[in-house]
């Protein structure tokens, strides 16, 4: 796999990723009812984990299914 050196394509994808995990966190807030607290501590572990994953030539847009 291809890593990326452009970094507005990163940015893209990174952006791409942060519309992915606001998803997840609404659904978790809706469904679960999460703190405002949890859903700023998922969210910084999630874009740290998206960002790793960019590094590593992993995109989480090819790697998420919601159901």
């Amino acid at each position: 796999m291809k890593v990326s050196t452009d970094p507005s394509i990163d940015a893209a994808r990174l952006q791409e990723a942060t519309l992915i995990i606001d998803q997840v966190l609404d659904a978790l807030w809706m469904e679960r009812g999460v703190s405002d607290n949890t859903l700023a501590a998922y969210r910084s572990d999630m874009v740290k984990c998206a960002e790793w994953l960019a590094a590593q030539g992993i995109h989480l847009h090819r790697r998420v299914m919601l159901f």
